[in-house]
């Protein structure tokens, strides 16, 4: 983590009045004040609007907790210092130094191909259809917290789980679902949505006095049900309710097989459609085996359209006659 300071340099005029100036600043860190060494030399000047300038500083040190110190200066007495600690790297991270520093990067339990982490703003990212969080999703953390003995789940997740990219926070892992599920794997759902009838989706929860009508209406029409088979003595030993229920099933029934027939009659009629559709197209396409109207040509009309026209046929005809 970068740490960043803002900084100002003032110096006494002419006049011994104190005003705002700029000049060179002498970074150093170390365990104490006194041992600190030099790690670096910043330009401080005023910028327009502001008499400060951003100073920053990233520590290569890896976790624990001893006090460090940050020195700034610009001579022997003229000295400033802040006291800091390198924490623990947070869940899910963990200390990489192959690069020649001390970062956090993505932990063993959490890394695996495709997998990245962003110590600065905390953030996972993966290709999806896949969950990464810790066990007990229903504690609440936050996303910098640490904990080395946190149970973290890496596993992948082909059912509810988004199969996009997708970037979270190891204490926000319902991004990774869809369908409104959230908690551990995406195997409930997230609050104020309930699973639907039927499906594996979850519907919102209104919060709205019809689905309390429909109860009471539910309840009400069931107690005049029972009233009204009391009052008519329907009981299995007098037949009649027996034979309504047959009735029931026999109605039943007979919608089962009027809908098979009409649903047969439909395919039906559309594989006629479509096979006459079928023939009307191969007709179409297909090129003429018999010109119609060549069979309908006179004899003279025939014979004109075998003699060139521009021989005589007539004169023709006439030499040979009187020969």
């Amino acid at each position: 983590q970068v740490l960043k300071f803002h900084m100002a340099l003032f110096g006494y005029d002419y006049f011994g009045s104190l005003n705002v100036t700029d000049g060179t600043l002498e970074m150093r860190d170390g365990l104490t004040p006194d041992c600190a060494h030099t790690v670096n030399h910043v330009y401080v000047r005023p910028k327009p609007g502001s008499n400060c300038s951003l100073v920053e500083y990233k520590p290569n040190h890896p976790p624990s907790h001893v006090k460090h110190a940050m020195v700034f200066t610009i001579g022997t007495p003229y000295s400033i210092y802040w006291d800091y600690i390198v924490n623990e790297c947070p869940i899910g991270f963990s200390v990489d130094s192959s690069q020649g520093g001390f970062i956090c990067a993505c932990s063993q339990s959490v890394s695996r191909e495709n997998v990245t982490c962003n110590i600065t703003s905390l953030n996972i990212t993966h290709n999806g259809l896949l969950w990464i969080g810790i066990y007990d999703t229903s504690t609440l953390f936050n996303a910098n917290a640490t904990d080395p003995n946190a149970c973290i789940i890496n596993e992948d997740c082909l059912l509810y789980c988004s199969p996009n990219p997708v970037t979270f926070k190891l204490n926000d892992t319902d991004t990774q679902c869809v369908d409104n599920r959230g908690q551990r794997m995406c195997g409930s759902c997230t609050e104020g949505y309930s699973l639907l009838m039927g499906s594996n989706k979850c519907g919102q929860c209104h919060n709205n006095h019809v689905v309390v009508v429909w109860i009471v209406l539910f309840a009400v029409m069931g107690v005049l049900l029972v009233v009204l088979l009391i009052a008519l003595n329907l009981t299995v030993s007098v037949g009649t309710l027996n034979g309504l229920l047959f009735y029931a099933n026999i109605v039943n029934f007979i919608l089962i097989i009027v809908y098979h027939l009409h649903l047969q009659l439909s395919h039906m009629k559309c594989y006629d459609a479509l096979i006459k559709k079928l023939f009307k197209k191969q007709d179409e396409d297909d090129d003429p085996l018999l010109d119609v109207t060549e069979s309908y040509l006179t004899v003279d009309q025939q014979k004109r359209k075998i003699v060139p026209s521009s021989t005589n046929y007539v004169r023709r005809e006439s030499v040979v006659d009187l020969f």
